[in-house]
């Protein structure tokens, strides 16, 4: 509002979400056309696969959201 907003500061501010963006479009990417168990697997696999704890908490938010169906089958 100031005029203190660089590039530099917007590109540093934007990072967390582009590493979420990053990691969500690898996600789409591997599970296409998997269904059930198979989804499950690979939505497990990247929340195994990463430390970093944002990414990791949304692998086990989609992991948790994906799985109610899958379970109430069962």
């Amino acid at each position: 509002m100031k005029g203190q907003l660089t590039l530099q500061k917007i590109w540093y501010y934007i990072q967390p979400s582009m590493r979420i963006m990053e990691n969500l479009f690898k996600l789409s990417q591997e599970s296409v056309n998997k269904k059930g168990g198979q989804l499950l697997n690979v939505v497990y696999k990247f929340l195994t696969n990463t430390s970093d704890k944002s990414i990791k908490e949304l692998f086990s938010f989609l992991l948790e959201k994906a799985s109610i169906p899958f379970l109430q089958i069962l």
